[in-house]
């Protein structure tokens, strides 16, 4: 195989999309779900030391994220590191999960 063709097969593969776009796009994705862990975190904090509860709904959304784009990545890539990522991630989110059911069911 030549460069030629291993060139056109890259654009082929990557749909004629920029490498640095696509860098950016991951950079800019792994920061957004570092910020929604953050900002969970901080609310929690906040209902936890007022109102002395955990507020279980915004963990719910971001352990959904955070499980969706681990096992795709690990469905695209296989490594041990996702997967491991992908198994914690969809175990905390049925925690919190069965959290908040069982506080609707309570009340």
């Amino acid at each position: 195989m030549d460069k030629a063709e291993i060139l056109k097969r890259s654009r082929e593969e990557h749909r004629n999309e920029d490498i640095h776009g696509l860098q950016i796009r991951d950079q800019a994705s792994s920061l957004a779900v570092r910020l929604g862990g953050l900002v969970c975190l901080i609310l929690s904090a906040i209902e936890l030391l007022l109102l002395k509860r955990l507020n279980y709904e915004s963990w719910v959304v971001f352990l959904t994220m955070g499980s969706a784009m681990s096992l795709y990545r690990w469905y695209k890539m296989k490594t041990r590191s996702d997967l491991l990522s992908s198994v914690l991630n969809v175990l905390l989110l049925l925690v919190f999960v069965y959290l908040y059911i069982d506080k609707l069911i309570r009340g």
